[in-house]
């Protein structure tokens, strides 16, 4: 692979925030180097992130369609590859409009689903409105594991007990005992999902369905409890962008698409 001149090497834009970003990123550093320029975008706000494994960085939300097309365009982005969570709906359709606004490929890394096998009692919902209305019915000691956003609409079951899973400490959208409930830290990627379920004596789950081995293990716990599960659908997608399953995938995807293709514009 010839080496391109610095005022043409591509930039690939990477929404990231998930595992497979992370991993996406670090891979594409190690093996295309001063070749591709690697921008990476949090939604978060950060103070400061390791060059060495993002590369560039941004943090914050892009406020709307607009502000993400003209980042695009200032920063003459070759293509956005995204590696968001299954549920980040609306920045996928943002992105979907603007890299067809903007003429760039846009290139989405679709996590596996989780299968449903016979030992396992899942109850499929549309929506946390649905899981919520339908909790009360099916258990009495639920494990939350749906991040902030969604918490406040188990917020008037008073007569449910939840325990609740977030990544870090964040003040929770309840008061300090309604409705009753525990907080635990992590991303259950340590194995103690059986135990936790257990120990507090859970009778129901309730989950997205953002599919992936890091945090399956909240499923394999509820299947060898024999407990059920209210599995919140992943929203639909509504974009014909192209998509790949696996970082590797996309890896291969930018070698061939990105970088070949910007070496024979180059050098014709």
């Amino acid at each position: 692979m010839m080496v391109l001149h610095a005022e043409n090497v591509p930039t690939v834009l990477v929404l990231g925030g998930t595992g497979e970003g992370h991993v996406l990123v670090k891979n594409l550093l190690a093996k295309f180097g001063n070749q591709l320029r690697v921008i990476t975008s949090l939604a978060e706000k950060r103070t400061a992130l390791p060059e060495a494994t993002y590369g560039a960085w941004r943090a914050g939300p892009f406020c709307g369609v607009e502000h993400l097309i003209a980042y695009l365009r200032d920063e003459r982005i070759a293509a956005v590859l995204s590696a968001t969570h299954p549920f980040s709906a609306t920045i996928t359709h943002y992105t979907s409009i603007a890299c067809k606004e903007c003429n760039i490929s846009h290139l989405k890394i679709v996590r596996p689903p989780w299968v449903c096998t016979k030992e396992d009692r899942w109850v499929e919902v549309h929506d946390m409105v649905e899981a919520a209305r339908k909790l009360p019915s099916i258990g009495k000691r639920a494990f939350l594991t749906i991040g902030i956003r969604a918490l406040p609409i188990f917020l008037s079951l008073s007569n449910m007990w939840f325990l609740i899973r977030l990544p870090r400490a964040i003040p929770l959208p309840f008061s300090d005992h309604v409705p009753p409930h525990r907080l635990v830290l992590g991303r259950g990627q340590d194995g103690n999902d059986l135990l936790l379920m257990r120990i507090h004596a859970i009778d129901v789950l309730v989950t997205k369905a953002s599919g992936g081995a890091a945090t399956a293990g909240k499923i394999a716990a509820a299947r060898a409890l024999t407990l059920p599960v209210l599995m919140v659908r992943r929203p639909p997608s509504t974009e014909n962008d192209t998509t790949v399953s696996s970082v590797m995938a996309a890896v291969a995807w930018v070698e061939t698409n990105i970088l070949q293709f910007s070496e024979k514009r180059s050098s014709s």
